[in-house]
């Protein structure tokens, strides 16, 4: 079976993310304001992509698709430790 890769970068100006319980796509930079993330924080925030698409802003937001639900027979499990 194969599967696309996942992978992690830092945040570029214009970066969208189809937020899970929201309708239609949202600016990152829109998710740092509303949660009065400091600009020279918001580059040491891991962006996880998949297919060029932000998946998932760890702590955040996760993209609608990307939730493991009940029933879930395949996931990932990543878990972020700060240093």
């Amino acid at each position: 079976m194969e599967f696309d890769q996942i992978y992690v970068r830092t945040w570029n100006d214009g970066d969208r993310i189809n937020p899970l319980g929201m309708q239609g796509t949202t600016k990152l930079q829109d998710v740092f304001v509303d949660r009065k993330i400091p600009r020279d924080k918001r580059h040491e925030i891991p962006v996880f992509c998949c297919r060029r698409e932000v998946i998932w802003l760890p702590g955040y937001r996760v993209a609608k698709g990307w939730a493991v639900q009940p029933g879930d027979l395949q996931c990932v499990q990543i878990q972020i430790v700060p240093s």
